[in-house]
């Protein structure tokens, strides 16, 4: 009898590295189509490990730090993998494997493998997110699972000031402000892009790149969502700007919070689960 399962990802993944790839290869793979987590293999096509964006941008620091940024182009992907993080297996038995798999190893994107490892496809953040039902209100605030007063920096700050917020906090956004008003935001894809372009001019990062003000390297962004707002109108507006936050206001437009695709998961999924708002998942 044949195996049954989820059709649910992306079948091969948009990008993946090999072990021996340089950093910049890395840095290429996530500038493309808004990737935020790299599947590693051999050559053989075997999963070995996973890139999460932050981590990438952590070792570029580590480098900023030590004042070892010239040495940046001899490390290879397997140097940043994490090898911890499991595959999960096609055909998928269940979203709720997903969800949980995301939830433990703190990651938004799966790699999908074989019985042998040999990597298939991928599941992300989006996928997920791209299965709730809209029809319908769910009864939760977005105040209900945003991040409350989110860390701000001025735009003023450096970069590697934002850098080093985003490390220790463990976030991938800040909100960037100018007099105490909210002009934009930035972000760990603003920061890999803005690499990628330094490497593609100049061929190196040196640290005059990591000391430039925010409002040179981040978004002048400010899209927003009231917090009284449900959140199946918080997942039609990410769907809608193609985006993975939106910052939350209040009445007088205060900012109050923030809420990402990653939120969604840790604090709405399983419960959409239960309640049966997750949807159009064939089986095969």
């Amino acid at each position: 009898m044949e195996k049954k399962g989820l059709l649910l990802g992306r079948y091969p993944p948009r990008y993946r590295v090999f072990e021996k790839d340089s950093l910049n290869i890395v840095n290429e793979g996530f500038n493309y189509r808004g990737i935020r987590y790299l599947p590693v293999t051999n050559e053989k096509g075997t999963y070995t490990g996973i890139i999460r964006i932050l981590d990438f941008i952590k070792t570029v620091f580590e480098h900023f730090n030590e004042n070892k940024l010239s040495l940046l182009p001899k490390l290879a992907a397997k140097d940043l993998a994490d090898t911890s993080v499991p595959s999960i297996k096609f055909p998928v038995d269940s979203i709720k494997t997903i969800i949980n798999y995301m939830i433990e190893y703190n990651v938004g994107g799966l790699s999908i493998t074989d019985e042998n490892d040999i990597l298939l496809g991928e599941v992300t953040e989006k996928h997920i997110i791209d299965l709730f039902s809209t029809s319908r209100p769910m009864g939760i605030k977005v105040q209900d699972i945003m991040t409350r007063n989110p860390i701000t920096l001025s735009v003023n700050n450096k970069l590697y000031e934002a850098i080093n917020v985003m490390i220790e906090k463990n976030i991938r956004r800040i909100p960037i402000t100018y007099e105490n008003e909210l002009v934009g935001i930035i972000s760990v894809r603003d920061i890999v892009r803005y690499f990628y372009t330094i490497v593609e001019k100049e061929g190196v990062l040196e640290k005059g790149h990591l000391e430039k003000e925010l409002w040179y390297v981040g978004t002048p962004r400010t899209s927003t969502i009231h917090k009284e707002k449900d959140v199946i109108q918080l997942v039609k507006q990410l769907r809608t700007e193609g985006i993975g936050s939106l910052l939350v206001i209040d009445d007088d437009e205060n900012l109050v919070g923030i809420v990402t695709d990653r939120d969604i998961i840790h604090r709405l999924a399983r419960k959409a689960l239960e309640k049966g708002r997750l949807t159009g998942v064939e089986t095969t």
